[in-house]
């Protein structure tokens, strides 16, 4: 656990990773080799509250590996909860993670990360580029995303949009 509530940002994570040795403690991923930009760097998918980046291990699998950049004082009961749900859940959109408190040393501290295997994952922006042209296909993933929501929703893991817009 970080002594600070200020956590790094994605391009500090970024230097971090370009020694996956010293910053992991986790063999799969001190072990791999991050993905890299154009410039040989480790590629961050960057949002509000994290960046991932995805890991190749020697022996062929992936892992994604999410650092958070925000501090959320109740984050691990959040995820350990999720967990528990999704533990017993079958479904074909389910990704099993491992919260890991010591996860990342980044700038002399530990902090958390998810790490998630993502072996048969595709990107949902790479899997629409990908069939842009093809309207069945999109309304087949379009089908499969609305479910996953109801799905998340019905494990109240997540919140539903109405067709109306509202929030449920």
């Amino acid at each position: 656990m970080p002594t600070t509530s200020i956590y790094p940002t994605g391009g500090q994570y970024q230097e971090a990773l370009q020694n996956p040795r010293s910053c992991f403690k986790d063999p799969a991923l001190a072990g791999g080799s991050p993905t890299a930009d154009s410039l040989g760097l480790p590629k961050p998918i960057s949002g509000n509250f994290a960046s991932v980046f995805t890991i190749g291990s020697a022996d062929g699998r992936r892992w994604a590996v999410k650092c958070f950049t925000r501090y959320v004082a109740d984050q691990e009961a959040r995820y350990k909860r999720i967990s528990q749900i999704l533990a017993g859940v079958e479904k074909p959109w389910r990704v099993a993670f491992d919260y890991v408190p010591e996860g990342i040393l980044c700038r002399g501290s530990w902090y958390p990360i998810l790490k998630m295997r993502v072996d048969r994952c595709q990107r949902i922006d790479s899997l629409i580029e990908a069939h842009l042209w093809q309207p069945p296909v999109l309304a087949d993933l379009a089908g499969k995303f609305a479910r996953m929501v109801d799905d998340l929703a019905l494990f109240r893991i997540a919140t539903a949009i109405c067709s109306t817009g509202t929030f449920l």
